[in-house]
């Protein structure tokens, strides 16, 4: 193939798909004879705004005269389309001499003024695919497949014609497949050779993509290159759908690299149909995290697993030159560029390294390589812009330039602007250090820009005029180097004189000349050269009016004189001469008066014109006074002279007169009030009053005890009237005083011998018995108990005391006392085994079940006997210590081994035991709450402190290990007790009787009942605490101490124990 396809697209539907697509251009002689492109040619000819269709059927392409002149405008784009919807399967345009039409902009694309790129399978609406296109070496590449997706049905093998090659690049798609797209079920794309790179599309398969919804297959052998294609800036080269897989046709060569991407990404993931040759360094994964590798089962898979891989960067300098050394690089993907080389391009300037010949994405030193086997970098050029740059010469106010500074492109023209201010000029433009120099006198200066910097001179200067002045007759002068902004004052005369006339100023023409004026205010223009001024004289006459006016006011008229004035010249000129004055008549104002109060019954008024003090004054009369308010003056009315007395003669029961209220024996009593202005009467010299109304009478309150057996009722409406009357009803018993029926309050003493309860039950102590009145405790009956003989309720053995117990034959109360024990009576023959011998009592008690050899006792490490004088008995030590602290002594060591007796030794073992009893006291307190935790831990230690107690037990009776397994127990129900739930609180107690009990341990414990009375001072005691109030709470604390209670304070409440 010698052409090949290059173009442009449509906007709209676009792209290489066999749908709504337009080859734009076909290079004339590009396809074999044979190839079966077309059924038909289309012949084209654009002229002007028309376009003549001509369709000719069975002809080879070789002989289609097809000739396009030039680009049209839209409505020969319209016109060609209508007719192309119609009567065309395929369209092929081309220009008559080969060359391509892509600087005219193409036949379709070029109308549309969209570059393009390739459009394979040509009708509008509706036509049928081409199929089998075989593409060879020339390069498919261009701009956008606008809403298109890739080619269909393409078969690109480089052998065609016995040349290899073949590339699609550069091309963009909307959607799916950037480069092609296996659209319809059977297509099959070839890949035996070729590149397919640097493509992208918005959807899928930046390189190849294969319709996952029909049987479309893609075939590769050879040496293929499918690489550097992207998806949103990411490698995605053949994108495989789920269930699809690329065909190794045949062998692959040294030099092929295919990039893949699969849907499924939950790796490892086949790719490729069984081959017998391990080919998976011709293919790599598209994921930068993915491999690929060759299995047992022949196939090609991604693997998970990111490995770095090689990139050969190629710069191409774009136009530019660069050394050869530096247009390739080897590089390694995750590492950076680096240092980057930088070509040089006479008259341009070097922007960076990027993707694309034409846009793409830029490449610094520090961007990370993503992308590997091979890559083209180009260089960006923008044209070199030189700079102008002006200076001004003259004074900054002089004048203007615009611009001062600017950049242009060689060959472009610059224009230059001088702008001088008003009584400026402009001189000249000066090129600095080049031929053209200076010289150049037209303010906008015009020139073609060279390809150096350059700069420019503008010179401004001022302008100079001239001031000529008369000042009498034709005496005067004139001033030169006059500048525009210079005051005419400083060039004239100062205060020039003519004999006795008057100089009045200057004037330039009909304009009065001032002091601040400027020439250029005179002049008007700065293009007049010079101004005439002349000096202005007058002689006065100081005897004239003007306009009916006479001179200026010396002396105002007042009252009582006339106004007076100085006489004016006609010029306007004042004659301040006292002696010349005019007084003009009948201008006296007269006076002004206004009347003002003396506040004593008198008026003054005075004139009220500035500068006149004459006054009068008068009487004060008219008006009536009241008791309110004194008499208003006629004139200048102001009150004057005293108030009227007040006439109290009103009688007004309301209110406001009230003096006091009625009562229960009198009647309300009022102030009587003025006629005139309703003010009481009170507080005046009489207060006179008047009664009004009725009696009320007495309110009685309900009778109240007055605590004495008397009660008391107060009248609701005065409480000094009372009532006293003594109590009376009522009976009074042991326990509360009688009632009075009146005021229903105690009064009185109690009797104590009369009960309103009954007797109870039997009461007793050991000695006595009685019963008690439930009203108030009395005792009643009392005496002491009447024992009857008696009952053995255990009797006594060889070694251990029976019991008899005794009943009160009235009350019921039980005794019990202690029968001894009878002791042994032995026998006379001896019973023996093979290490012993003893005697048994005659009564047949068994002496022992078992022997055991124990370990004799020292006594401070030393063996106990008399001759020692370290001798005592069990009870000696019990007087001193009670027999429970021996018995744990006894405990302490394991059976086999000799005791040490120790004063100290015997004190430990008391303390260690009263710890075993607070441990025990304190679970009962515990459970006595009605709060309890949800914490179960106690239950999972009580079960491996018996565990532990019992495996200690059996071993050789180890009492000291089984000793150490209680107080573990111990500490953990001290520790987790204030947590823990009410079940884990008695199974810690159950334990913990259980073991002590089989050391025998704790028999002295017992619950001791708490009085009513203790219970109730522990709750007065928390309440006081409570209260913060410390010293009542000390003080039941020792009242609790004197009653043999001891009380203290836990977390769960107060604890309390007998003394």
């Amino acid at each position: 193939m010698a052409g090949g396809f290059v173009g442009q697209i449509l906007e709209g539907d676009g792209g290489l798909r066999g749908e709504h697509a337009v080859v734009a251009e076909l290079v004339a002689g590009s396809l074999q004879q044979g190839a079966g492109l077309l059924n038909g040619a289309l012949i084209v000819v654009v002229d002007g705004k028309g376009i003549k269709v001509t369709l000719l059927y069975q002809v080879g392409l070789e002989d289609a005269a097809v000739a396009v002149r030039h680009a049209v405008g839209d409505e020969g784009v319209s016109g060609l389309l209508a007719a192309l919807s119609y009567v065309l399967d395929d369209v092929v345009a081309v220009d008559e001499d080969g060359e391509g039409l892509a600087h005219a902009g193409g036949l379709l694309g070029g109308l549309i003024g969209k570059e393009g790129a390739l459009a394979v399978e040509s009708r509008i609406v509706g036509a049928q695919s081409v199929d089998d296109v075989e593409l060879g070496v020339d390069v498919l590449q261009g701009g956008d497949f606008v809403g298109g997706n890739g080619i269909d049905e393409v078969y690109v093998a480089g052998v065609v014609g016995g040349v290899d090659g073949g590339v699609i690049s550069g091309n963009t798609a909307t959607g799916n497949g950037g480069a092609v797209y296996i659209y319809r079920t059977g297509s099959v794309c070839q890949l035996y050779s070729g590149k397919i790179e640097n493509n992208k599309a918005s959807g899928n398969g930046g390189g190849i993509y294969i319709n996952p919804s029909n049987s479309g297959q893609l075939r590769v052998g050879n040496k293929p290159l499918v690489q550097n294609n992207t998806v949103s800036g990411k490698a995605n080269n053949v994108y495989l759908p789920s269930g699809k897989t690329l065909t190794i046709e045949i062998g692959m060569s040294t030099g092929a690299s295919i990039g893949v991407t699969t849907a499924n990404t939950s790796y490892p993931v086949a790719f490729s149909n069984n081959y017998k040759k391990d080919y998976a360094n011709y293919f790599f994964a598209d994921d930068a995290n993915a491999h690929v590798e060759y299995k047992d089962d022949q196939k090609l898979y991604l693997v998970s697993g990111a490995v770095a891989r090689p990139l050969t960067v190629t710069f191409d300098p774009n136009g530019g030159t660069l050394a050869e050394a530096d247009k390739t690089k080897s590089l390694m993907t995750g590492e950076p560029y680096g240092t980057l080389p930088v070509p040089s391009y006479a008259g341009y300037d070097f922007t960076g390294w990027y993707t694309e010949q034409n846009g793409g994405t830029e490449i610094k030193e520090n961007t990370t390589v993503t992308v590997f086997g091979t890559q083209t970098l180009y260089a960006h050029w923008t044209e070199h812009e030189y700079t102008v740059t002006v200076v001004k010469i003259g004074m900054p106010e002089w004048g203007s330039v615009t611009p001062m500074s600017t950049k242009a492109k060689a060959g472009e023209t610059v224009t230059l602007t001088a702008t001088p201010t008003t009584g400026n000029q402009f001189l000249e433009w000066v090129f600095l250090n080049k031929p053209e120099g200076g010289g150049w006198v037209n303010p906008v200066l015009t020139f073609t820009m060279p390809a150096e910097d350059l700069t420019i001179q503008a010179k401004f200067t001022v302008k100079n005029y001239s001031i000529g002045y008369t000042t009498v007759g034709v005496a005067g002068g004139s001033a030169w180097y006059v500048r525009w902004g210079d005051r005419v004052f400083d060039y004239l005369p100062k205060n020039p004189t003519y004999q006795d006339w008057v100089f009045t100023g200057w004037k330039c023409g009909d304009v009065t000349v001032t002091e601040d004026m400027t020439y250029g205010d005179l002049a008007g223009s700065d293009t007049v050269s010079s101004i005439h001024i002349i000096a202005q004289w007058h002689q006065h006459e100081f005897n004239t009016w003007t306009n009916g006016y006479p001179g200026t006011l010396k002396t105002p008229a007042d009252c009582t004189h006339d106004a007076v004035y100085y006489w004016r010249c006609v010029c306007g000129e004042i004659e301040y001469n006292d002696n010349h004055l005019y007084e003009e008549p009948g201008t006296a104002l007269g006076h002004l008066w206004s009347w003002t109060s003396n506040g004593n019954g008198t008026h003054t008024r005075t004139c009220q014109r500035e500068n006149c003090n004459a006054t009068e004054t008068d009487t004060c009369s008219g008006g009536t006074a009241t008791c309110t308010a004194k008499a208003i003056c006629e004139v200048c009315k102001s009150e004057y002279g005293t108030l009227k007395a007040h006439d109290f003669t009103a009688e007004t029961a309301e209110e406001q007169y009230l003096k006091s209220g009625s009562s229960c024996t009198e009647k309300a009593v009022y102030y009587k009030s003025c006629t005139v202005c309703g003010l009481s009467s009170k507080g005046t010299a009489s207060e006179d009053t008047f009664e009004s109304g009725s009696v009320l009478g007495h309110d009685w309150g309900a009778w109240k005890s007055n605590g004495n057996v008397t009660h008391t009722r107060v009248c609701s409406r005065d409480a000094s009237h009372t009532e006293t009357e003594n109590c009376s009803g009522g009976e009074a018993t042991c326990t509360a005083k009688a009632k009075c029926s009146t005021c229903n309050a105690e009064y009185g003493e109690t009797n104590p011998n009369n009960h309103a309860g009954t007797l109870g039950e039997w009461q007793s102590d050991g000695n006595n018995h009685w019963k008690e009145y439930s009203c108030c405790g009395a005792e009643a009956d009392r005496g002491p108990h009447d024992w009857d003989n008696g009952e053995v309720t255990t009797q006594p053995t060889c070694t251990n005391a029976g019991e008899k117990t005794f009943t009160c034959n009235e009350c019921g109360r039980k005794k019990t006392e202690q029968i001894d024990a009878t002791g042994h009576s032995w026998k006379q023959e001896w019973n023996s085994d093979e290490t012993h011998h003893w005697h048994e009592c005659a009564n047949g008690c068994e002496f022992a079940h078992y022997w055991m050899h124990n370990g004799f006792i020292n006594v401070d490490n030393q063996k106990m006997s008399k001759s020692l004088h370290n001798f005592f008995t069990v009870r000696d030590v019990a007087d001193l210590y009670g027999y429970e602290p021996i018995r744990y002594f006894m405990l302490t060591a394991g059976y086999r081994m000799p005791l040490n007796y120790t004063v100290d030794l015997i004190e430990s073992c008391k303390n260690s035991l009263e710890r075993l009893y607070t441990c025990r006291e304190n679970l009962d307190f515990a459970l006595s709450k009605t709060d309890f935790g949800t914490d179960e831990t106690l239950k999972e230690k009580a079960a491996e402190a018996r565990t532990k107690f019992c495996t200690a037990m059996d071993d050789d009776l180890n009492t000291p290990d089984a000793l150490a397994a209680v107080f573990d127990l111990v500490k953990e129900i001290n520790t987790l007790s204030a947590a823990s739930s009410k079940a884990a609180l008695e199974t810690a107690a159950a334990a913990f009787d259980e073991i002590t009990g089989v050391l025998g341990l704790l028999y002295n414990r017992k619950k001791d009942e708490v009085p009513a009375e203790v219970t109730a001072l522990v709750e007065k005691r928390a309440a006081a605490k409570k209260a913060k109030d410390w010293a009542t709470a000390d003080a039941i604390r020792a009242q609790l101490t004197e009653l043999g209670w001891a009380v203290k304070d836990t977390a769960q409440g107060p604890q309390l124990s007998k003394l």
